[in-house]
């Protein structure tokens, strides 16, 4: 078994024995490790999933980061894909459309070329352990695990910040917020999923710099989005991002709508807090930015139509614009119309016969919504039980 050389990590003191089962890790990024670590490229897990092991709960993806280059790891498995151009990283895909991202160690890239102006096109600047965990976001996001010798390496004292339930930022909060600006999102998520407190330094920089948000682009703002929703904290999400002033920015049609009344905007809390109850990592996009922005239909078309189709021209035509600004699908925006003019019924205690994929939605959004208002005729909207008719006995003849 090979021993992590002495200037791998500069202080020795971040380096802690820990012994987390085996049972816990997922198997075949322990494999992956395994392999590698067998072939002499130092690996280890990294982010999310040692936090989340430290904090008792389960993890959601297992990320590994190796000394190993790219090409290296393809030709180690069979399984991998590379992906990225600036940077590339490598999938290993697994069944049930399982992917374990495994990437190199990697530094900050030179700034002479980022200072002359030079369209950078290649970022495969690797690097060392060290330089990794200092690119990376958060202390907590920055401990490292070797579980071939049952090591943590936390040179950024992440483990101090758990205890303290603290979202703190690796380097000068301003300067790292500006390089990236998706990183107060991600500070925002972590601290309602984890009910952690947001680091005064940092805190003061997502206020400074919100402003950033709109320069970012906009698959990674609706990839975060998405991401709030699916939490299973979105309450949480919206209320901070609220009092950062970032909703304003991002989401104005809700801002505006929340700022015109303040009974609409407890009505938005409390839908996005029956989405939390309901299992929405599950959901797809049209269910949660439904959730998101039926407040808003409703109240514009209390006095709309009944016609179905009218209903549903007049949703595609609101959000469109939010749509095409954050990068939602066409099929998304699509299926949330649906929802939307199927509910403008239910208000209405109108019949619908609405069918297919959009129709098990639209029950879906039903549900969340039973969960906080009282809807009438609630049993008109479900799916009719077809009785079965009982089978005919058969005529039994007698034998002579």
């Amino acid at each position: 078994m090979m021993i992590l050389p002495k200037k791998t990590f500069n202080n020795t003191d971040a380096i802690f024995q820990l012994d987390i089962p085996y049972e816990l890790l997922d198997r075949d990024a322990l494999n992956i490790i395994d392999r590698l670590d067998r072939r002499g490229y130092f690996s280890f897990f990294v982010g999310g999933c040692i936090r989340d092991l430290l904090l008792n709960q389960s993890p959601k993806d297992f990320d590994v980061v190796t000394l190993a280059r790219p090409k290296e790891i393809k030709n180690l498995f069979r399984n991998c894909r590379l992906i990225g151009r600036r940077f590339q990283l490598a999938h290993l895909i697994y069944s049930g459309q399982k992917i374990i991202e495994v990437a190199t160690f990697r530094k900050q890239p030179n700034p002479k070329r980022s200072m002359s102006g030079e369209l950078i096109i290649d970022d495969n600047e690797f690097g060392t352990p060290q330089t990794d965990v200092n690119r990376r976001d958060f202390t907590i996001n920055a401990m490292l695990y070797d579980p071939m010798r049952h090591l943590l390496i936390d040179e950024k004292d992440g483990l101090s910040d758990l205890e303290s339930r603290l979202i703190r930022c690796i380097g000068e909060p301003v300067s790292r917020m500006r390089e990236d600006p998706i990183r107060m999102l991600r500070a925002i998520r972590l601290a309602s999923r984890l009910g952690f407190e947001i680091e005064e330094s940092l805190s003061e920089a997502i206020k400074s710099e919100r402003f950033e948000l709109v320069k970012s682009a906009h698959p990674r703002f609706q990839q975060e989005l998405t991401r709030m929703l699916q939490s299973g904290y979105a309450q949480k999400a919206f209320q901070l991002m609220d009092e950062y002033g970032v909703i304003e920015l991002l989401v104005p049609e809700l801002f505006a709508f929340w700022q015109q009344n303040q009974e609409a905007k407890h009505k938005s809390m409390q839908l996005l807090h029956a989405l939390d109850l309901s299992e929405p990592e599950t959901f797809d996009e049209p269910l949660l930015y439904t959730c998101l922005f039926w407040p808003i239909f409703q109240k514009l078309s209390q006095l709309g139509t009944s016609v179905f189709k009218a209903n549903e021209e007049y949703a595609l035509r609101l959000f469109a614009p939010f749509a095409i600004r954050i990068g939602l699908s066409l099929k998304t925006l699509t299926f949330m119309a649906k929802i939307f003019a199927f509910h403008v019924l239910v208000d209405q205690q109108q019949p619908c016969d609405q069918k297919g994929y959009a129709y098990h939605l639209s029950m879906k959004f039903l549900a969340i919504r039973s969960k906080y208002e009282r809807l009438a005729h609630v049993d008109l909207y479900m799916p009719k039980q077809i009785e079965k008719k009982k089978p005919k006995k058969p005529i039994r003849r007698k034998t002579t």
